[in-house]
């Protein structure tokens, strides 16, 4: 694993742009990130987007600042403080997703239960909401306009499953529960490197 060992560099990949992360957590939801320290996982070929997940945070507090960026929709707030994920922010971490608009489209027809006994390594709801924030913060566009990312690595109190994606009908993010057998096309995971 490498680390960050000044904050202010970029990766020489070029693709964990520690500083701009700083910039966009201060900026959104007054985080100051210290990176020192933080372990960067080895990321596969095509896994060129990093997720910064701060310590301590979580989903209910990404969706809180999102509005004042852009319009979401959840299906059930209260469940927000309810779900448990594979990884949860005791510390900061970084993950790595593959750099696509869409979900990973491998990953199509495939239930949450179905990624769980194949071991697959998903995004968890709060990352795939930090990746929707941080990509319009810098793009001022969407991710998952024509799918949902099944965030298979997160589970909400009576065992569902949250997915997110950007509804251009009505121009709002959505987060929505589904159960956790629940497989069609336009639903997949985004595979998570950690």
């Amino acid at each position: 694993n490498k680390k960050f060992r000044n904050a202010n560099q970029t990766e020489p990949a070029g693709a964990a742009q520690p500083a701009l992360w700083q910039t966009f957590l201060h900026e959104t939801m007054g985080i100051k990130l210290d990176l020192a320290g933080v372990a960067i996982p080895q990321s596969p070929s095509g896994f060129n987007w990093p997720i910064i997940m701060p310590e301590g945070i979580a989903a209910a507090k990404i969706v809180k600042a999102m509005p004042e960026h852009m319009k979401v929709w959840v299906w059930d707030e209260k469940e927000l403080n309810k779900v448990t994920s594979v990884r949860e922010p005791n510390q900061t971490y970084i993950i790595w997703v593959r750099d696509g608009v869409e979900a990973d489209e491998e990953f199509k027809n495939r239930s949450a239960d179905d990624l769980k006994k194949e071991g697959v390594n998903c995004v968890t709801l709060p990352e795939r909401l930090m990746l929707e924030f941080f990509y319009y913060w810098k793009n001022k566009q969407h991710l998952d306009i024509n799918n949902w990312t099944l965030c298979a690595g997160s589970r909400c109190l009576g065992g569902g499953v949250p997915g997110v994606r950007w509804d251009p009908d009505d121009g709002r993010v959505r987060v929505y529960w589904d159960g956790s057998d629940r497989r069609r096309s336009g639903l997949r995971t985004r595979v998570a490197v950690s």
